[in-house]
């Protein structure tokens, strides 16, 4: 496999874990011509060839010395260039916080959106979550709104969303910042969903940075986008506690009538 693949595969990494990348693109002034300190290919088979006719032990000798001494002299190189010229400390400066802002006002949460016909569904979700607990919990949401009377059991709208969107710790992201991107979000939603009609807000992140709720409230009616809403437990929660299903169940059915 050609190396520049493994470069790519490399900086990929790097990139997913937040590393800037940085390329050169011109040679640079201090830098010396050092020699690779493994032997290229077509040398170590044409020695290994050598070594192979080597019609006595002297040659052979003399075959392996003259391998050894070009590795002595790459290191050598290697040296001379480290402690030639000593990197130049470059000065990073301190980039101040946005005026009125604390670093510490991060929240983080993820939050997955269904739309199943007339009903939207906004359940709060954790952020540590196997493939088996997530297709539970979709499993559980598509059960509802079966329960509730929509025929098709693929919803017609799923999205997910995790906040901080930018994993940068310059860029800022409050909680205030949290819920403006939910309230241009939802926009969006509904937009390209005008056939929903009622939203179910399940969880207590939910309800803070879509509904505007700060303590959550079992049962509580409220309005978002000019759509009638209920709080409900969120899916993970009703998993874990067969009660809070029991309870959210007729919110669900009185928000249904409306």
């Amino acid at each position: 496999m050609p190396s520049n693949l493994y470069e790519q595969d490399r900086r990929a990494y790097l990139q997913a874990m937040g590393v800037d990348v940085w390329t050169r693109r011109k040679p640079l002034a201090l830098a010396g011509q050092i020699r690779c300190l493994f032997p290229d290919p077509a040398d170590a088979q044409q020695a290994q060839a050598q070594l192979q006719h080597a019609a006595t032990p002297e040659q052979a000798e003399a075959v392996q010395a003259q391998v050894g001494n070009s590795s002595e002299q790459s290191l050598t190189q290697m040296a001379e260039v480290n402690t030639e010229a000593p990197a130049a400390k470059v000065e990073v400066p301190e980039v101040p916080a946005p005026e009125g802002y604390s670093y510490d006002d991060r929240p983080a949460f993820r939050i997955w959106f269904y739309a199943f016909g007339p009903h939207l569904f906004i359940d709060t979700v954790p952020l540590l979550l196997d493939p088996r607990g997530r297709n539970e919990l979709k499993r559980l949401v598509m059960n509802m709104s079966i329960a509730l009377g929509h025929e098709n059991r693929m919803p017609e709208l799923f999205q997910n969303l995790d906040w901080p969107v930018f994993d940068h710790p310059r860029i800022r992201q409050s909680s205030a910042d949290a819920r403006e991107f939910m309230e241009q979000k939802l926009a969006v939603v509904f937009t390209n969903h005008p056939e929903i009609e009622k939203v179910f807000v399940m969880g207590s992140e939910a309800a803070r940075y879509c509904g505007g709720v700060t303590e959550f409230e079992l049962g509580k009616e409220l309005s978002i986008n000019d759509r009638p809403a209920a709080l409900i437990a969120a899916g993970s929660e009703m998993l874990q506690l067969k009660e809070l299903k029991r309870q959210s169940w007729p919110v669900m059915q009185k928000l249904k009538a409306k």
